[in-house]
């Protein structure tokens, strides 16, 4: 067996590029999904999104990158996590100002390319999406949904219901 140095070891983990991981995830995801052994809800696949704004290392390439709140680096995540089998199916690291429904738009982009179409996607979303424009948008897509803020978004002042 060859033996390597800590200091060659860490020379090449430079080397790796981090789209070789998102690859490798995709691959595992469409494995799962094409064997049709996976866990749903109801015969829908559960998939939770959400997103935070995250304080990174303060250097100026960072600062630069994804920009700043109170001279802070900080970025935006958004994330698409099946619930029911645990597989985290797309993450997105963008700047801090980046809208989470436009981060949400580019989750689901993501993960229709890499679960077929006819599997049955519930997109589950946290209190911070209501917006008939959003779940519009859903409607337009054949996308099935369920929004946790909708109740206090209508009792807020909107007339009628969302699209659903």
């Amino acid at each position: 067996m060859d033996t390597y140095t800590q200091q060659a070891f860490s020379k090449a983990r430079y080397k790796l590029k981090a789209e070789a991981f998102a690859d490798l995830n995709h691959v595992l995801i469409q494995n799962v999904y094409a064997d049709r052994a996976y866990r749903t809800v109801e015969g829908w696949i559960a998939v939770a999104t959400d997103g935070s704004v995250l304080e990174i290392p303060n250097t100026a390439i960072l600062r630069e990158a994804y920009g700043t709140a109170s001279g802070i680096a900080r970025a935006r995540m958004s994330h698409a996590y099946d619930v029911a089998n645990h597989l985290c199916l797309s993450a997105i690291l963008d700047r801090h100002d980046t809208s989470e429904r436009d981060l949400t738009r580019r989750n689901i982009a993501e993960v229709r390319t890499i679960v077929p179409k006819s599997r049955r996607i519930l997109w589950l979303e946290d209190g911070g999406y209501p917006s008939f424009p959003f779940w519009m948008e859903f409607d337009a897509q054949g996308e099935a949904y369920s929004d946790a803020g909708a109740q206090q978004f209508l009792r807020e002042g909107v007339r009628g219901g969302p699209p659903r």
